[in-house]
């Protein structure tokens, strides 16, 4: 290994062990990672350099010498960016280096062809630039609809958008704005929130289900996020539930995303409001999917009819995937997933369902995503911040090259 290839690797070490095990002193992380007292310092010293890492006043450990002081990521300068494309909109989000949002922004826009979408994107980038500066770390994670190529930056397709063909949106962003695009679909850069920021016990198995426009589950086993070989790992949204359902953009009958996304929602709304004469809170507003959910929440029955065939069969693509994958955890969100009378009609099909197995193992119930508002924003802006030593690299050489 060439001495920058291993300086590089040192020094991602030494900062993810600061982040993780706020408090050590050099001598700590030096143990900690098995280096000289001297090199650790050293690279350490760059660090605060940067004003990546911070040094307080105070004894960290106690022992031999000269005490320790406590060391911690410097969360008052850099600031890791993150868009999601959301409902005609986008969002950004913008955190601290230890992913605490400190600005949060959103502005409408056409999002009718990719073209558009990219056009706006750019624009909202840009803002967040003007506003932030120099103080920006040079990535933006970015959450969009479809199977996004995580490597090469392509979106391959969107369904739900109409849109067929791949389209590369990563180079245009660095083309544009000068920052590396991070790019994943939208629903999975919410369940990185809700794994990195949102899961206080740690668990290293657990499933993400988004269900809006699209449906697509983030998959963690062993702490690892599943990519599958063509980026498609969790692509719940075209397993068939109902081979006599409504045809569906794949060619396919019955796909969950035909029978359990916020259109589907919608007309299951409309058919039963044309079915009976119920008064409803739904015969009086404009019907979306926020509007419904709010309703079954509140104990409207037409609405809670309507949520109740949504959850039947996310309830099945639920069951069929936890057996294979076998999570501790399942958590689901999106526009049409924070509901909570949705995740009761789950959580009593999954009862029923393990009532009938005599296997004493993977019973769970699901839970409602902590992470909210911004959710898919705030995952993008995390993959930024967990690449953010190779991203800051030349600025730690500057900062070294001046010291020296």
């Amino acid at each position: 290994m060439r001495y920058e290839d291993m300086e590089f690797e040192n020094l991602r070490n030494i900062y993810s062990c600061i982040s993780e095990s706020p408090g050590l002193s050099r001598a700590g992380v030096a143990k900690h990672l098995s280096l000289s007292r001297t090199a650790a310092s050293l690279l350490v010293s760059d660090l605060i350099a940067s004003r990546l890492v911070s040094e307080a006043p105070g004894t960290a450990e106690s022992g031999r010498g000269r005490p320790g002081f406590p060391l911690s990521v410097d969360d008052s300068f850099w600031r890791a960016a993150g868009a999601a494309m959301d409902s005609g909109k986008w969002k950004f989000a913008v955190c601290d280096l230890s992913g605490n949002i400190v600005d949060a922004s959103e502005m409408e826009a056409d999002v009718s062809s990719p073209e558009s979408m990219q056009n706006a994107l750019i624009k909202g980038i840009r803002k967040v630039q003007s506003k932030f500066g120099d103080t920006l770390i040079p990535g933006i994670g970015v959450g969009v609809p479809g199977i996004a190529d995580a490597t090469h930056g392509d979106i391959l397709f969107a369904f739900d958008q109409g849109w067929f063909d791949s389209f590369n949106i990563s180079q245009r962003i660095n083309d544009e704005t000068g920052l590396k695009a991070y790019v994943m679909n939208r629903y999975i850069l919410e369940g990185v929130a809700e794994f990195t920021y949102a899961n206080p016990d740690r668990i290293q198995d657990m499933i993400y289900i988004g269900v809006g426009s699209g449906i697509r589950s983030a998959i963690f086993s062993n702490g690892k996020l599943m990519y599958g070989s063509h980026f498609s790992a969790g692509r719940i949204s075209h397993i068939q539930v109902n081979p006599h359902g409504k045809r569906c953009s794949c060619g396919r009958c019955g796909c969950l995303i035909t029978e359990a996304n916020s259109a589907a929602l919608i007309e299951y709304a409309e058919q039963l409001l044309a079915e009976c004469d119920d008064d409803s809170v739904l015969r009086r507003k404009a019907l979306s999917a926020p509007v419904i959910t709010k309703a079954a929440d509140e104990g409207d029955r037409i609405a809670s009819e309507a949520v109740r065939r949504v959850a039947s069969a996310l309830s099945k693509v639920i069951c069929m995937v936890s057996d294979v994958v076998d999570p501790r955890k399942v958590v689901i969100g999106g526009p049409v997933g924070m509901s909570d009378s949705l995740v009761s009609f789950i959580n009593s099909s999954l009862d029923e369902y393990f009532a009938n197995s005599t296997l004493p193992f993977g019973r769970f119930h699901v839970s409602k995503a902590t992470i909210t508002d911004f959710s898919s924003a705030h995952g993008g802006a995390s993959l930024v911040l967990r690449d953010v030593i190779s991203l800051m690299l030349p600025s730690i050489k500057a900062c070294k090259s001046r010291m020296n």
